[in-house]
């Protein structure tokens, strides 16, 4: 484990993986590295922002959803600092964040990353807990930016049924099982209610990601029952960071669960890194 002190950010190396961690703003996973490819979208200025202030400093986090019942950002959650910890147990290395509760939300969100030392994936847990004194009803929002420059493609496993328009103009196309979304000049999103547990991003080069999940089919979800969202913005730029830079993001979104004071739901989504051929 490495800790750069001008952004305060993280990193664990295992093998061709490298991944860096952002405690603040947000508790972010930053960015994700294989054979020196960066496969996230970050704004590597986010951690000049004071402390408390949202920025979109990308990467992959984690917000509560619907986002209408909070506000979006800025929030407490998503510009407030995490405090970090790191571990070794056997062969793997677990980077931990823990926010402070939030009175806002009633939440405590916890995320661990384990990362075994043979750099083929990692294992992500997100926790939300209600630290607060009433009932409260939310999902855990997984958010990963990632870049939308040309050939740059995301992938979700799900039937032929067509995805939910959720605004925009954003085309997917299916094919053996999985729904293609081409994210370069496209700008909006759509949503997939019937996703089967896995989704994935490549770039033009075939570097990239692919996900499982455990989908809970029957259970109400947000965005019009999603349990994964694709969304686009078109952007003058794909340089990540730049003003007005093109994005993409690949959401997983859980159950709308009603929490009871002090109990919590957690969401696990497994990473497995695509080097390029």
């Amino acid at each position: 484990m490495d800790s750069d002190l001008m952004t305060g950010a993280l990193a664990v190396r295992a093998g061709a993986l490298e991944l860096s961690f952002l405690p603040s703003p947000g508790g972010r996973l930053w960015a994700v590295r294989v054979d020196g490819i960066d496969l996230l979208w970050r704004d590597e200025r986010a951690w000049q922002a004071p402390e408390g202030a949202w920025t979109n400093a990308g990467g992959s986090k984690a917000w509560p959803a619907p986002q209408d019942s909070w506000g979006g950002p800025p929030g407490p959650i998503d510009g407030s600092p995490f405090r970090a910890s790191v571990a070794r147990i056997g062969d793997v290395q677990r980077v931990t964040l823990i926010a402070a509760p939030d009175d806002a939300t009633g939440l405590q969100v916890e995320r661990r990353f384990d990362v075994p030392d043979d750099g083929r994936g990692f294992r992500q847990r997100t926790e939300f807990r209600n630290a607060g004194p009433r009932p409260v009803t939310w999902a855990i929002w997984e958010v990963c930016q990632v870049p939308a420059e040309p050939g740059c493609t995301v992938l979700v496993a799900a039937d032929a049924r067509p995805p939910v328009e959720l605004g925009g103009e954003v085309r997917a196309t299916h094919s053996e099982g999985s729904w293609r979304v081409r994210l370069h000049g496209a700008d909006g999103k759509v949503g997939f209610p019937h996703a089967t547990g896995r989704a994935g991003y490549r770039l033009a080069s075939g570097a990239g990601f692919d996900w499982a999940f455990d989908p809970e089919p029957g259970l109400p979800h947000p965005d019009a029952d999603s349990r994964v969202a694709v969304y686009a913005r078109r952007g003058a730029s794909f340089a990540p960071g730049a003003p007005g830079s093109a994005y993409g993001e690949l959401e997983v979104m859980g159950a709308l669960t009603t929490l009871a004071p002090g109990a919590s739901t957690a969401q696990r989504i497994d990473w497995t890194v695509v080097p390029a051929p």
